[in-house]
């Protein structure tokens, strides 16, 4: 299992992660969390370059398991906030290239529509569409650059500024884009008191699961924000049940 932490893809540390490591692995599976280089830290940095980072991670778990004689088939990667969002999209983008097939995902509070989480208002887009015509300075322009930057890795170019463009880049980034009746199953986390990651995006997740008919578990926290504090009884019944898919779904 491969726990990914949180931090909005700026900030965290894979140390974050450490406590849910050594709870499943005390079920007797083996456990790794780590950390990616966060978009604050260097400006070439963007959720795709994080997926190339999980990949190489688990290829590196696959190459150090294989040295100890365990040889690990199957693997789960979990995480929250932008772990689960992390987590998530790598386990529905890169499920075929995966150097260890990942056979099902256990995700808290992670954004699964980034056009939801960034609704990039239609008048900024336009005020840096007429200043780029006009020749003039834009106070808009920097700040959505940075964002489509960070999340699907793609520069701007001056053609590029209309809400349909804008929107596309960000679902490139965002799990939604990359169900399939095929993906792996779920188990998932959301707050139902959640201002950073709004309960609508818990709904579509937990929509499309059902309309594909993809095997899954949803929890709402009925009293709980992005932290999922307030709801005890409910991490505990999270924690079972991803406990019940590492039996089912790893055979032991």
């Amino acid at each position: 299992m491969l726990f990914i932490h949180g931090g909005s893809w700026v900030g965290g540390d894979k140390g974050e992660e450490v406590f849910a490591c050594r709870r499943y692995a005390k079920e007797g599976y083996f456990t790794a969390t780590m950390s990616y280089t966060l978009a604050a830290s260097n400006e070439k940095a963007s959720i795709m370059s994080m997926l190339d980072e999980i990949q190489a991670c688990i290829t590196r778990i696959k190459e150090y398991t294989d040295s100890l004689g365990y040889h690990v088939e199957r693997m789960a990667t979990s995480g929250i906030s932008a772990g689960g969002h992390l987590a998530l999209l790598y386990a529905l983008k890169c499920y075929d290239q995966s150097p260890i097939p990942v056979v099902f995902v256990a995700e808290r509070v992670g954004p699964f529509d980034l056009t939801k989480l960034f609704d990039v208002p239609e008048d900024k887009i336009d005020e840096i569409a007429r200043s780029l015509k006009e020749g003039k300075p834009s106070k808009n322009k920097d700040e959505i650059d940075a964002l489509i930057y960070m999340t699907s890795g793609q520069k701007m170019t001056k053609h590029m500024y209309t809400k349909a463009i804008i929107d596309s880049l960000l679902l490139t980034a965002s799990p939604v884009t990359y169900v399939t009746s095929r993906s792996v199953p779920g188990v998932f986390a959301y707050g139902a008191k959640d201002e950073i990651v709004a309960p609508v995006q818990a709904h579509l997740l937990q929509d499309t699961y059902k309309r594909l008919n993809i095997p899954h578990s949803f929890f709402l926290f009925p009293n709980s924000n992005h932290f999922l504090g307030s709801d005890p009884e409910h991490t505990d019944q999270y924690i079972a049940e991803v406990k019940k898919y590492c039996k089912k779904y790893f055979g032991y």
